[in-house]
């Protein structure tokens, strides 16, 4: 077990063996320790020797990029070779183990982004999580629409809303699941097959659920897969014929919409950096 580590360019450069493996499991977590005190915003993996990656060894660098995460930071890999790649994507570790080209591109990828405050990697798992759901129990095929940024005087038509709070010491926010009213019963008649023309107390329970069980299965994924620490939270239904979401964060509303055999909804999800 023999690493190097310089700093490049801003970069906490970190050049690995040829095999990783976790044969001191202390003397590697003291190793790790030391990595972390690095002031550097981004630290890089250097895999160009590495032929060999013991999944023993996988808990190291699961705990040292969420870390990193917990304290603003990235990780990064270069020069990672095909079969090593191709073993993370088999085992779920891409997220973990993200590839890039060179030093430079790693400084790209983790420069802050402007405007929402909302990256791809923190949206994604809720559009995974919102066509799992609904594909599967409501037998409905969704297509995601591109996001877009809420405008102050867009008036997108809803009238029944799921709001859960997002809570973590990286951010607050809000994800919210919202539908015409006709398109949630439609909705509601393939989840339990009950056809119904008015929304009702118990439809309300179904919409909440729903979206509780959409914010579970992204949570996971945050949290067990790139590093966030979302706490748990139980949902809200907002029910009226002229609903509007106001929402107090500085930071603007991202609108994932969907479109599907029911009818189309959205996703809105507001972020605001702790």
């Amino acid at each position: 077990m023999h690493y190097t580590t310089s700093e490049k360019d801003g970069v906490h450069l970190i050049t690995c063996p040829s095999t990783i493996e976790s044969a001191d499991a202390g003397a590697m977590d003291a190793m790790v320790k030391g990595w972390l005190l690095s002031s550097a915003k981004v630290h890089v993996l250097d895999f160009k020797a590495v032929n060999l990656f013991k999944p023993t060894a996988y808990r190291t660098f699961v705990l040292y990029n969420q870390a990193l995460k917990a304290n603003g930071k990235s990780l990064f890999v270069v020069n990672l070779n095909t079969e090593i790649g191709r073993q993370f994507k088999q085992d779920g570790l891409t997220s973990v183990f993200v590839t890039v080209a060179s030093l430079d591109e790693a400084l790209k990828k983790a420069s802050p982004k402007s405007g929402s405050g909302v990256d791809v990697e923190f949206i994604n798992p809720f559009i995974a999580a919102a066509r799992s759901v609904l594909e599967t129990q409501a037998k409905l095929v969704l297509t995601p629409g591109k996001p877009m940024i809420k405008k102050a005087d867009d008036r997108l038509p809803m009238e029944i809303a799921g709001v859960i709070a997002l809570s973590c010491k990286e951010f607050t926010g809000s994800i919210n699941l919202c539908f015409r009213g006709e398109t949630f019963l439609k909705i509601y008649e393939g989840l339990t097959g009950e056809k119904h023309d008015t929304i009702t107390t118990e439809i309300e329970d179904a919409a909440a659920e729903i979206l509780n069980i959409i914010f579970g299965q992204a949570k996971t994924v945050l949290n067990d897969q790139k590093g966030y620490t979302l706490d748990r939270a139980l949902p809200t239904v907002l029910t009226g014929e002229r609903l509007r979401l106001y929402h107090s964060s500085k930071s603007p509303a991202i609108v994932i919409p969907f479109d599907s055999p029911a009818g189309p909804f959205h996703l809105e999800i507001v972020v605001e950096k702790s």
